[in-house]
């Protein structure tokens, strides 16, 4: 029995026709919009992580200030 052979062509032809070049561009531009998104995902993620810190700190801060206004109430009293 005669086995069929596998036609067209393989990955890494260079030989594309206009529609496959098309899609090819289409998904470079794709791609390079995922990578832009992720980027701003991560630069948002850095952004909200520094507000985190920043609002730590300051409740801290408040924390503590409040922690000594009661401790100065209770020496006066």
């Amino acid at each position: 029995m005669a086995t069929k052979k596998t036609g067209g062509r393989k990955p890494g032809d260079g030989n594309y026709s206009l529609r496959e070049k098309k899609h090819l561009a289409q998904i470079k531009q794709l791609k390079a919009e995922i990578a832009s998104e992720k980027l701003k995902v991560t630069v948002k993620d850095a952004e909200l992580k520094e507000t985190r810190e920043k609002l730590k700190k300051a409740l801290a801060a408040e924390k503590q200030l409040t922690a000594s206004a009661k401790a100065k109430k209770k020496a006066v009293k």
